[in-house]
């Protein structure tokens, strides 16, 4: 605990999962982790950042993750409610099995009712496996806000969908970054 703040290092998937759901302020990587190891994750339970307030220091490692899911949306993180920064690595993503299709999307990052998302010294890919996949995807019940700095945002489809827009709704903020899309890097959708 340093300034009333709880610190995890985690070298392994067992580890992260058990560090994330006790409710722990940072989680500091000192290993790549591969969250479909265990089955604890088979399932595709999202993890979720529900109220809290969550640092993930990838320390120069990578978080990847496979989906074999084949109905409606997978998230890999939900930021419902709460703030999740991520910074210095690499995330990867990839949906297996059945694609999909339209409204069934694979996203890294869904954001959702007044979620905070912070990306700094990121390179995230969803490197995709159904027609929709995001790495970061707001949907506005309740304000929502990203903000990325010095990061790679890469989709096989849309890197970032801002869903259901309006004013002062959304709030993006991006610095010094790259976004990738095979259809469209930046997709505002059902702007009101």
């Amino acid at each position: 605990v340093i300034d009333g703040k709880v610190y995890v290092k985690v070298a392994d998937v067992t580890e992260f999962n058990e560090t994330f759901a006790n409710g722990t302020d940072i989680i500091i990587l000192n290993a790549d982790i591969n969250l479909s190891e265990v089955p604890t994750r088979a399932g595709d339970v999202s993890l979720q950042v529900k109220g809290r307030e969550l640092v993930i220091d990838l320390n120069g490692h990578t978080i990847s993750a496979t989906s074999t899911q084949s109905s409606t949306n997978y998230n890999l993180f939900d930021v419902n409610g709460g703030t999740l920064t991520v910074k210095n690595g690499t995330i990867s993503y990839k949906h297996e099995g059945e694609n999909r299709g339209w409204n069934a999307s694979t996203n890294i990052f869904n954001v959702t009712a007044g979620g905070v998302l912070n990306l700094n010294g990121v390179t995230a890919k969803n490197n995709g496996g159904s027609d929709m996949g995001f790495v970061a995807h707001l949907n506005n019940w309740g304000e929502v806000t990203l903000n990325v700095e010095n990061s790679t945002l890469e989709s096989n489809y849309v890197a970032v969908r801002v869903f259901n827009s309006g004013p002062h709704m959304n709030n993006v903020d991006i610095k010094n970054s790259t976004l990738k899309g095979i259809s469209a890097a930046f997709w505002v959708h059902n702007y009101t």
